[in-house]
C-alpha cells in the first residue's frame, strides 16, 4: 500500500470509527520514514498511548497544547518505550491521507526523562 504525504489536513467528521483507529494504528506502527516530506520541527512534551485495545496510537502532547500522532522507524525509536516520558524530538510534521490530524515522523530522540 502506498501512502501519500499531504501538506494540509483532510476535511472529515468529528468522530473516528474503530475501523479508522485500527487503520491509523497499523499505518503509524509501520514506521515509514517519508524522506523529504513535511516540515522539519523540534517538539517537546509527554508521550501517551491512546487508541483502542490491540490498536494503539502513540501521541505527543506538546507543551504548547499541540497533539501529534507519532511514527518512527524501528532503528530511531521504540514508541512503547517512550510512553510516560517527557521527551524532546526532532522530526518532520506532516499530514497523511488516512490519518486524522498531524503526524510527527521522528528522526531523532534528543532527550527523554520520566514524568
Amino acid at each position: 500500500m502506498r501512502q501519500e504525504a499531504r501538506s494540509q489536513p483532510a476535511a472529515g467528521g468529528d468522530s473516528v470509527t474503530v475501523a479508522t483507529q485500527k487503520t491509523e494504528s497499523h499505518l503509524l506502527a509501520l514506521g515509514f520514514r517519508f524522506r523529504g516530506k513535511g516540515d522539519s520541527v523540534s517538539r517537546s512534551g509527554s508521550v501517551h498511548k491512546e487508541g483502542v485495545e490491540g490498536a494503539p496510537v502513540y501521541t505527543l502532547h506538546g507543551k504548547d497544547g499541540e497533539i501529534l500522532k507519532l511514527t518512527a522507524a524501528p532503528e530511531v525509536a521504540t514508541l512503547e518505550a517512550l510512553v510516560g516520558k517527557v521527551v524532546e524530538l526532532d522530526g518532520r510534521r506532516l499530514f497523511l491521507t488516512t490519518v486524522e490530524g498531524p503526524v510527527l515522523v521522528i528522526d531523532k530522540v534528543v532527550s527523554y526523562r520520566p514524568r
